[in-house]
């Protein structure tokens, strides 16, 4: 009979490899999550960091493994977010051009800076009163201010439009200045950009599009009624489209006291199925997804909660006597309200990124607010707050455009919507900068240190993780 001891003795030789192995896996599999989670700030070249938040969000469910945290990252001091520092908002004069419009951010030459004669203590006598005039921003401070980008890319634009419109025998003779911009703006051509949201991000696109002579707006269901379902800009000669999936608030359902009559479809589970995914072979740019994600929802939401409340209170009454409720709450959303939107918000994540790209650059949108809100205010105010500590739990980074316009009543069109001019030019810039970054791109502090070629062109989920774990938190309250 054959003995079963040379079998048993290679089974127990197995043992301390396999458990080596094992280890190994769980390391690296744990690594990159117990030093994610022991960040807490940035030291900027070895001076007190701008931001001191203590808030140090936990990285993203592992069962939605996106290539952010295995691609080996940046420095931290190569990765830093100008429209996430706090700054200051340069607005030209209404007579200016909007194109002037920039984020100063304050980097700590800011607190470095010689301060001005006219806080010296004592003030001289001899002074007289102290009225400081508007004197503008010192060049040094502007030019930490990030690139003007879509300066840039209206003048790569019209010089690719004017060499379209030449015939063979009266080509367009190109300058050295024509020709340093088709070289730096070359990385921008065939981007695809989707917004996910409400009016406010639609005018944002409709607003870019009007920028661009002979660029292509459209709205799937026309300018009433259904207009509420996708609009899309495309920037011929650049090949740029940027879409917009209208989502009317994260209801399960079309309620029966719904007031908009020619929108049958609400819940975004079957937007997706029945009107998003329409749109979908027009969003594939490089690497076959969208080059950036912008999502956000808070004014559908909140008024959702307050018409369904006075649905309630009127259920009782004669249809004729029913009336419609513009939301004019002043309060906070509930608990309950808040809860909701977040479980929402959660599954709406997940099937973005499983239906563009786990690892597509995915951003929070921060919420505009009304023009005169006030208390009005609070209810988006409490779900932005929500939604800032949400999205660093789910592995999204902030695109801080609503925090930034806060308050510029003036900018207006109307009660929620801002207006086409410095703010929507600012959008413009952060969009295309953002672009910059996943077309393999470093700017820091106004120059950039790193222009995009083709060897970095096509790999936007790489280009993105390479900063990303530097760049997730919620930032304020």
């Amino acid at each position: 009979m054959r003995s079963r001891l040379p079998s048993v003795t290679i089974i127990f030789a197995f043992v301390p490899a396999f458990a080596f192995l094992s280890f190994l896996l769980w390391y690296l599999y744990t690594s990159p999550k117990i030093f994610y989670d022991n960040f807490h700030r940035i030291d900027l070249a070895g001076v007190e960091p701008v931001s001191t938040t203590s808030f140090s969000p936990p990285t993203a469910s592992r069962s939605a493994p996106h290539s952010y945290g295995i691609v080996h990252p940046r420095p931290p001091s190569e990765c830093i977010d100008p429209f996430r520092l706090p700054g200051y908002l340069y607005l030209p004069s209404e007579s200016d051009s909007v194109a002037d419009t920039r984020w100063v951010p304050f980097y700590p030459s800011f607190r470095d800076a010689p301060d001005p004669t006219e806080a010296v203590y004592p003030r001289p006598t001899e002074a007289g009163d102290l009225l400081l005039k508007d004197t503008g921003i010192e060049p040094d401070f502007f030019s930490l201010s990030p690139t003007q980008w879509t300066k840039k890319l209206i003048f790569y634009y019209n010089i690719l439009s004017e060499v379209d419109s030449r015939d063979g025998h009266n080509p367009k003779i190109i300058n050295a200045d024509e020709k340093s911009i088709l070289e730096e703006m070359e990385w921008i051509r065939h981007r695809r950009v989707l917004t996910v949201g409400d009016s406010v991000d639609r005018f944002m696109v409709l607003d870019f599009c009007e920028e661009f002579r002979g660029a292509i707006f459209f709205e799937e269901g026309g300018r009433q009624g259904e207009q509420r379902t996708t609009a899309s800009c495309h920037i011929p000669f650049v090949n740029l489209t940027i879409m917009q999936w209208h989502l009317p608030s994260t209801l399960t359902y079309r309620p029966s006291w719904w007031w908009i009559p020619d929108m049958p479809i609400v819940a975004f589970e079957q937007r997706l199925e029945e009107v998003y995914r329409k749109t979908l072979p027009r969003l594939l740019g490089w690497g076959g997804r969208p080059d950036l994600v912008l999502f956000q929802t808070g004014f559908w939401d909140e008024r959702v909660f307050r018409e369904a409340e006075h649905a309630e209170e009127e259920k009782s009454l004669p249809e004729a006597q029913k009336t419609k409720v513009w939301w004019k709450s002043n309060s906070q959303l509930k608990w309950s309200e808040l809860r909701f939107v977040a479980a929402r918000v959660k599954k709406v994540i997940r099937m973005l990124r499983q239906e563009l790209g786990e690892d597509s650059p995915l951003m929070y949108r921060t919420l505009s607010t009304k023009r005169d809100g006030k208390e009005q205010d609070l209810g988006l105010i409490s779900v932005d707050r929500m939604m800032r500590a949400l999205m660093a739990q789910l592995d999204v980074e902030v695109f801080e455009w609503g925090k930034i316009v806060y308050g510029f009543a003036s900018e207006y069109q109307d009660e929620l919507h801002i207006r086409r001019g410095r703010l929507s030019w600012l959008w413009a810039d952060m969009v295309i900068s953002y672009l910059f970054r996943g077309a393999g791109g470093i700017e820091i502090e106004g120059k950039v240190k790193v222009k995009p070629t083709n060897d970095t062109w096509f790999d936007v989920a790489k280009n993105w993780a390479e900063c990303h774990r530097w760049l997730i938190s919620w930032e304020g309250r």
